[in-house]
């Protein structure tokens, strides 16, 4: 696994549960499903750290508080936002996907940032996933069959 799909349990040094494999299918299924890695160029964790918090929002402070004050300090501000900025911009979900049919987009998408939770205490189980609209889909409705 590349160190940008590890989720934020890893760099917080949290306990590693299932909860970790969730975060780790939210960033490997876009990758498998439509080839875009998530990292280009060389790793960074700060500039990780910073994409983390582009696409879900601040670092709550649950997390925080279980890190090295120092180290939290120099990287985040109060708010859990990321003070070192590394990249010159993020892209979002919806940007990475646009070329998706629409009502598709959605559900990826959604699907997707229910997995991308940074707080593990709110991230849903397996099977609380399994259930997802996305996964649900009719693939019979609007397809087309090709020749072999």
């Amino acid at each position: 696994m590349s160190p940008c799909e590890t989720g934020p349990n890893s760099h917080f040094l949290v306990i590693r549960d299932e909860k970790v494999d969730i975060w780790n299918s939210g960033a490997l299924i876009p990758e498998l499903v439509f080839g875009q890695k998530a990292e280009k160029g060389g790793y960074s964790v700060v500039r990780h750290l910073e994409e983390m918090a582009a696409l879900c929002g601040p670092f709550p402070k649950s997390l925080l508080e279980k890190r090295d004050r120092r180290v939290v300090s120099e990287v985040f501000d109060e708010e859990g936002n990321v003070k070192v900025k590394e990249l010159e911009q993020a892209v979002g979900l919806e940007k990475r996907f646009e070329g998706m049919d629409v009502k598709e987009r959605s559900k990826f998408v959604a699907f997707v940032k229910r997995m991308l939770v940074l707080d593990p205490a709110r991230r849903p189980s397996a099977r609380e996933l399994q259930d997802d609209a996305w996964l649900k889909h009719n693939y019979d409705e609007g397809f087309i069959e090709e020749e072999l």
